[in-house]
Protein backbone atom coordinates (compact mmCIF):
# COMPACT_ATOMS: atom_id res chain seq x y z
CA UNK A 1 0.00 0.00 0.00
CA UNK A 2 1.56 3.30 -1.07
CA UNK A 3 0.88 6.87 0.01
CA UNK A 4 -1.44 7.60 -2.92
CA UNK A 5 -3.72 4.70 -1.96
CA UNK A 6 -3.85 6.00 1.60
CA UNK A 7 -4.72 9.51 0.39
CA UNK A 8 -7.53 8.14 -1.76
CA UNK A 9 -8.91 6.17 1.18
CA UNK A 10 -8.70 9.17 3.50
CA UNK A 11 -10.36 11.48 0.98
CA UNK A 12 -13.59 9.51 1.44
CA UNK A 13 -13.70 10.44 5.14
CA UNK A 14 -14.64 14.07 5.81
CA UNK A 15 -11.68 15.81 7.48
CA UNK A 16 -13.84 17.13 10.32
CA UNK A 17 -14.99 13.63 11.24
CA UNK A 18 -11.50 12.21 10.80
CA UNK A 19 -9.89 14.87 12.95
CA UNK A 20 -12.62 14.70 15.56
CA UNK A 21 -12.34 10.91 15.81
CA UNK A 22 -8.59 10.90 16.43
CA UNK A 23 -8.67 13.89 18.73
CA UNK A 24 -11.50 12.27 20.67
CA UNK A 25 -9.57 9.01 20.84
CA UNK A 26 -6.49 10.87 22.07
CA UNK A 27 -8.45 12.61 24.83
CA UNK A 28 -10.18 9.35 25.79
CA UNK A 29 -6.81 7.63 26.28
CA UNK A 30 -5.44 10.71 28.07
CA UNK A 31 -8.39 10.87 30.46
CA UNK A 32 -8.12 7.13 31.12
CA UNK A 33 -4.45 7.51 32.06
CA UNK A 34 -5.25 10.53 34.22
CA UNK A 35 -8.10 8.64 35.91
CA UNK A 36 -5.75 5.76 36.64
CA UNK A 37 -3.18 8.14 38.15
CA UNK A 38 -5.92 9.84 40.20
CA UNK A 39 -7.19 6.49 41.48
CA UNK A 40 -3.67 5.62 42.63
CA UNK A 41 -3.53 9.04 44.39
CA UNK A 42 -0.63 10.25 42.23
CA UNK A 43 -2.61 13.15 40.75
CA UNK A 44 -4.60 16.02 42.23
CA UNK A 45 -7.02 17.38 39.58
CA UNK A 46 -7.52 20.60 41.47
CA UNK A 47 -3.88 21.56 40.75
CA UNK A 48 -4.91 22.21 37.13
CA UNK A 49 -6.90 25.31 38.13
CA UNK A 50 -5.88 26.23 41.69
CA UNK A 51 -2.79 27.64 43.31
CA UNK A 52 -0.49 24.92 44.56
CA UNK A 53 -1.42 23.98 48.12
CA UNK A 54 -4.45 26.30 48.21
CA UNK A 55 -8.14 26.13 47.35
CA UNK A 56 -8.16 29.49 45.56
CA UNK A 57 -8.80 29.29 41.81
CA UNK A 58 -6.06 30.79 39.64
CA UNK A 59 -7.32 32.86 36.71
CA UNK A 60 -4.01 32.49 34.88
CA UNK A 61 -4.13 28.67 35.22
CA UNK A 62 -7.73 28.55 33.94
CA UNK A 63 -6.89 30.75 30.96
CA UNK A 64 -3.71 28.76 30.30
CA UNK A 65 -5.69 25.51 30.28
CA UNK A 66 -8.41 26.84 27.95
CA UNK A 67 -5.91 28.55 25.64
CA UNK A 68 -3.63 25.52 25.49
CA UNK A 69 -6.46 23.11 24.66
CA UNK A 70 -7.89 25.47 22.03
CA UNK A 71 -4.51 26.18 20.41
CA UNK A 72 -3.63 22.48 20.37
CA UNK A 73 -6.99 21.63 18.79
CA UNK A 74 -6.34 24.22 16.06
CA UNK A 75 -2.81 22.91 15.42
CA UNK A 76 -4.01 19.31 15.13
CA UNK A 77 -6.84 20.30 12.79
CA UNK A 78 -4.55 22.41 10.60
CA UNK A 79 -1.99 19.59 10.46
CA UNK A 80 -4.58 17.03 9.40
CA UNK A 81 -6.03 19.35 6.78
CA UNK A 82 -2.57 20.08 5.35
CA UNK A 83 -2.73 23.83 6.01
CA UNK A 84 -0.14 24.09 8.77
CA UNK A 85 2.76 26.34 7.87
CA UNK A 86 5.96 27.09 9.73
CA UNK A 87 4.67 30.52 10.76
CA UNK A 88 1.58 29.11 12.51
CA UNK A 89 3.62 26.41 14.21
CA UNK A 90 6.15 29.00 15.40
CA UNK A 91 3.33 31.15 16.79
CA UNK A 92 1.92 28.10 18.59
CA UNK A 93 5.29 27.25 20.16
CA UNK A 94 5.79 30.89 21.16
CA UNK A 95 2.34 30.93 22.79
CA UNK A 96 2.95 27.73 24.75
CA UNK A 97 6.35 28.90 25.96
CA UNK A 98 5.19 32.42 26.78
CA UNK A 99 2.20 31.26 28.80
CA UNK A 100 4.34 28.89 30.86
CA UNK A 101 6.98 31.56 31.40
CA UNK A 102 4.39 34.18 32.36
CA UNK A 103 2.76 31.77 34.79
CA UNK A 104 6.12 31.08 36.45
CA UNK A 105 6.82 34.83 36.56
CA UNK A 106 3.52 35.53 38.34
CA UNK A 107 4.14 32.71 40.81
CA UNK A 108 7.59 34.08 41.63
CA UNK A 109 6.56 37.76 41.63
CA UNK A 110 3.63 37.33 44.00
CA UNK A 111 5.12 34.35 45.89
CA UNK A 112 2.21 32.08 45.03
CA UNK A 113 2.29 28.36 45.59
CA UNK A 114 4.77 26.05 47.18
CA UNK A 115 6.17 28.49 49.74
CA UNK A 116 5.30 27.65 53.36
CA UNK A 117 3.29 30.40 55.01
CA UNK A 118 2.46 32.21 51.75
CA UNK A 119 -1.20 32.59 50.91
CA UNK A 120 -2.40 32.42 47.33
CA UNK A 121 -2.71 35.85 45.78
CA UNK A 122 -0.94 37.70 48.62
CA UNK A 123 2.29 39.46 47.82
CA UNK A 124 4.94 39.13 50.49
CA UNK A 125 6.27 42.42 51.82
CA UNK A 126 9.64 43.36 50.43
CA UNK A 127 12.49 42.77 52.85
CA UNK A 128 10.79 39.74 54.40
CA UNK A 129 13.48 37.08 54.11
CA UNK A 130 11.75 34.31 56.01
CA UNK A 131 8.19 33.08 55.55
CA UNK A 132 5.57 33.76 58.21
CA UNK A 133 4.89 31.06 60.71
CA UNK A 134 1.31 29.78 60.15
CA UNK A 135 0.82 29.56 63.94
CA UNK A 136 1.27 33.35 64.32
CA UNK A 137 -2.01 34.04 62.52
Amino acid sequence: MNIETIRELLSVIPMNGFASFFIGLFFLVLFFLLYKANRDERLDWSDLITYKGHDKVSLSKCLQLVGGVTATWIMIYMTLSGKLGWDMFTAYLAYVGAVEGYSKYLSARYNIGGTPGAKGGEAKPSGSAKPKDPEDE
